[in-house]
């Protein structure tokens, strides 16, 4: 078992160490062969130790609930873009610059990002009536 133990050297230093011995007798006797005076003696906690652990098991993320969250993330972006696409094409507009191309593209890639969104939406419903009818 290891132990932490604090005291004073013969030369009067402070020692402070963590030494390794079965029990606390031997860590005495190693303290009075060194010439250590003992102010303290404390015994760590044995990291081998199995901790405690709740047997309760944490219930499994449901499939419509991952779904969901696909869902709103694929809304989300679709609005970013669709947001996007018309600064970019004012913008292309506005420079004269044959960069809006990427406005349609935004444009494009929104649509298709909230009929995917629509899509898992539709899809997560269909999963949680399943799981609802599964549990009961």
């Amino acid at each position: 078992m290891k132990y932490s133990i604090t005291g004073t050297a013969a030369n009067g230093t402070p020692v402070s160490q963590l030494v390794d011995f079965p029990d606390e007798a031997a860590v005495m006797a190693y303290a009075d062969s060194r010439g250590i005076t003992l102010t303290s003696i404390r015994p760590l906690p044995d990291p081998s130790a199995e901790v405690a652990v709740d047997n309760v098991p944490r219930p499994p993320d449901r499939r419509s609930n991952r779904m969901r969250t696909v869902s709103f993330s694929l809304f989300v972006w679709g609005w970013i873009c669709l947001l996007l696409g018309p600064i970019s094409l004012i913008m292309a507009i506005a420079s004269r610059n044959p960069i809006f191309v990427i406005g349609w593209a935004l444009f494009s890639l929104a649509f298709f990002l909230i009929l995917l969104g629509a899509i898992y939406s539709v899809g997560a419903s269909i999963v949680a009536a399943i799981e609802e009818k599964q549990v009961s």
